[in-house]
């Protein structure tokens, strides 16, 4: 049985959406913080976040603590979810932030409205075990350095910092620029929503079905 032009053309057009929806997104990594703020990965400077404001102290709640540049408020928001509460505590002496050691900890930074598409990091873990980096867009890497940076071709709105079971994920250092990559203009990587992706095959077999129908009853 030959397909109908009009149903082929339907599911020619879900599957160039979905296909677009999933198109991979650019990404370079380095962990050489020299490499990184070349012009390979960014465009013009790098602005720090101001660590000094971490304090010995405990930030156990959805707030966590807000860290910006020096002189800026831009909000980078670090909390410390453990499990359906929050475990995030300051290391004064090291002027760094150190998540839980149980299993499904992790340590998130909520970037400011808009995201970004290029920054570096200070990370360890405690005792030493790779820290594993998952960024908003489904992107995931694992750190054999306490050192990472990355530029991409699309911003992202958040990422976490987690670890083995019985180890602690610790960050003492964020920068971030603009990605000298090209930037998406389909959203890259970014996971579509399930709803979108049933929407387009759901239209196509609709409209499959009522043709069928259609010429069933002739």
């Amino acid at each position: 049985m030959s397909w109908n032009p009009r149903f082929r053309s339907a599911a020619l057009g879900s599957f160039l959406l979905f296909a677009a929806l999933h198109a991979g997104a650019t990404t370079i990594t380095t962990t050489n913080f020299n490499t990184w703020k070349t012009s390979t990965f960014i465009t013009g400077s790098s602005t720090e976040l101001n660590f000094i404001a971490i304090n010995s102290t405990s930030y156990n709640t959805s707030a966590g603590i807000t860290l910006s540049p020096s002189g800026s408020s831009l909000p980078f928001v670090f909390t410390g979810p453990n499990n359906g509460s929050y475990s995030l505590t300051g290391d004064p002496y090291g002027k760094a932030l150190m998540g839980a050691a149980n299993a499904g900890a992790y340590i998130n930074i909520a970037l400011p409205t808009g995201g970004e598409n290029a920054f570096f990091l200070g990370v360890s873990a405690t005792p030493s075990h790779p820290t594993t980096l998952t960024l908003s867009d489904g992107e995931v890497f694992s750190l054999t350095s306490n050192l990472f940076g990355v530029a991409l071709s699309q911003p992202v709105s958040w990422m976490r910092l987690s670890v083995a079971p019985g180890s602690q994920a610790y960050v003492n250092d964020f920068l971030f620029g603009t990605s000298a990559l090209p930037q998406d203009t389909m959203g890259g990587a970014a996971t579509p929503e399930p709803a979108s992706i049933l929407l387009c095959t759901g239209g196509a077999l609709a409209l499959f079905r009522f043709r069928r129908k259609k010429l069933s009853s002739k």
